[in-house]
């Protein structure tokens, strides 16, 4: 029985990974594709947003332009649904997703450490929990991006700039496990967003 090559992806442009200057995305599809469907299909979000976009196409490449200009210090990606079809009618047998980044590694922020550590114990009824992370970052950022479970009335406050220093307003209940989360909105000063979102616990 003659089986008929998959309709996917077979190439994209800019690439995973860090990219400074950026003008146009490429998704190469392996079929002739139907146009309208592939459009439909696509998406590519900044830092979880969509962005609006206008496309053309050569031969079985679709390439997608922006409305506003690519910004600097953002996460970039890409889906393609299996909406997707070939002039056939073969859709895709997955979606295809990708992504690239406009922040550089050294200024993303990533986290050094949280005391006490995930499963830790808070040996006092006040004790302050500290989060380190490897740049500068706002207390904003701390204020509206780490969160607590079973939420608590909080203080924040920045420490050697890198430091986040979280202290209870209202003293720890014994044998009650927080959890610490903190989110993928938060970012530095330079609003690069977190390499990854953490969680921990403590007790």
């Amino acid at each position: 029985m003659l089986r008929v090559s998959p309709f996917e992806v077979t190439s994209w442009t800019p690439d995973e990974g860090f990219h400074r200057d950026i003008d146009i995305v490429s998704v190469t599809l392996s079929h002739e594709s139907d146009a309208s469907s592939v459009e439909y299909a696509f998406s590519l979000t900044q830092n979880g947003a969509s962005v609006r976009s206008v496309f053309t196409w050569q031969d079985k490449t679709m390439f997608f332009i922006p409305v506003v200009k690519f910004e600097m210090d953002s996460d970039y990606k890409i889906n393609v649904s299996t909406g997707a079809h070939d002039t056939r009618g073969l859709s895709f047998d997955r979606q295809f997703e990708a992504r690239f980044t406009t922040c550089a590694p050294g200024e993303r922020p990533a986290l050094v450490s949280i005391h006490p550590e995930d499963s830790g114990i808070l040996t006092g009824e006040w004790e302050p929990v500290n989060i380190t992370f490897s740049c500068l970052v706002p207390l904003l950022s701390c204020v509206n991006s780490i969160s607590l479970a079973p939420s608590k009335s909080d203080s924040w406050q920045i420490e050697n700039e890198t430091a986040s220093v979280f202290t209870p307003l209202d003293s720890w209940e014994n044998g009650v496990s927080y959890n610490i989360t903190i989110g993928a909105d938060f970012k530095n000063t330079l609003g690069c967003p977190l390499i990854k979102k953490r969680q921990a616990d403590s007790a």
